[in-house]
């Protein structure tokens, strides 16, 4: 009679604990790295709206205007956390479609601590609450510092946070087997000298064939080889990189704004269109002279070109 009385409310106490670790888990730890759980509240807390501040919203500043002249404008000293809200805005927007994809419970990797070649796995499962879920992004700065060797990603993860790789020293080989969002740049200060398409057998491997993310290049990789397929080359894509050599496929019709910009280590340029392409605003401003290479014959046609004959280039048809 006694030992019934006793069983029943540790039965119903070990429910109500298991239920409550199920439900309020929030991370955990598989083989050394660290996923956060994704629910409702996970994308407040990673992009809250930042504090805007309290000073008068308009200042009168003196500045020269095109003529040298000095003239009155009036700045919105609110300009800083604006832009910081509307950034988060932005990323949550993006992310909030991303999670419609599918209802699988989701989680993001943040690691912990981790070295030597590491395998991203497509589904993990919680060591507390036996549940399994969808690895689906890298968090922001998840690998920084990390002394990871290699690292791939598989197609499952949908967006990488910007420097997930950044500082990783010894970091030589990087696959990206998902055509994912990437925030901003990933790869600074890292061993990767190369990238192009998964099969390229390059330093830094991605799967991205129609379009290519802004920013991702922008980092110590050195050679690029952009996917065949690619039609535009996004404005700023290598703005202030130390980009040397790059093969730009046939398919390329436009290359943005700023595309190339102050690339002063640029040397190169494999470019492999019969038709010269439709050139964005300072989109090779402030380089060094660089050589094109083209395909037989058609030397003369981008030199004479309205797009590319103010371009600072030594044009040669040796493809």
């Amino acid at each position: 009679m006694y030992m019934k009385l006793i069983v029943k409310p540790l039965v119903i106490i070990t429910v109500l604990l298991a239920l409550t670790a199920f439900t309020e888990e929030k991370s955990f730890l598989v083989s050394g790295l660290k996923y956060e759980v994704i629910d409702s509240a996970w994308l407040d807390r990673k992009f809250p709206h930042p504090t805007v501040r309290e000073e008068p919203e308009m200042v009168i500043r003196p500045v020269k205007n095109g003529n040298g002249r000095d003239e009155s404008i009036s700045v919105n000293q609110r300009t800083i956390g604006n832009n910081a809200e509307s950034y988060n805005d932005m990323i949550k927007e993006s992310l909030n479609g991303l999670l419609q994809i599918t209802d699988s419970p989701k989680v993001v990797l943040t690691v912990s601590h981790c070295e030597g070649d590491i395998t991203i796995p497509v589904t993990v499962k919680s060591p507390v609450s036996g549940k399994e879920y969808l690895v689906y992004m890298i968090d922001a700065h998840a690998f920084r510092g990390q002394e990871v060797t290699s690292v791939y990603v598989p197609k499952s993860i949908k967006w990488i946070g910007s420097g997930a790789f950044d500082h990783c020293l010894k970091l030589s080989s990087l696959k990206i087997d998902s055509e994912c969002e990437v925030e901003s740049s990933i790869l600074q200060q890292t061993g990767i000298k190369t990238a192009g398409p998964i099969g390229s057998g390059s330093d830094f491997e991605f799967s991205w064939k129609e379009w290519i993310p802004v920013d991702v290049f922008r980092s110590d990789v050195e050679y690029i080889h952009l996917p065949d397929g690619l039609e535009e080359i996004p404005s700023r894509s290598f703005v202030y990189s130390i980009i040397k050599e790059v093969y730009i496929p046939s398919s390329v019709r436009i290359i943005g704004d700023l595309a190339f910009g102050w690339c002063r280590s640029l040397k190169d340029v494999y470019n492999y269109s019969d038709t010269p392409q439709k050139i964005g605003n300072n989109a090779f401003i402030n380089n060094n002279k660089f050589t094109m290479h083209v395909r037989k014959g058609l030397a003369d046609v981008y030199l004479n070109n309205e797009d590319w004959k103010n371009i600072s280039v030594d044009i040669v048809d040796d493809l």
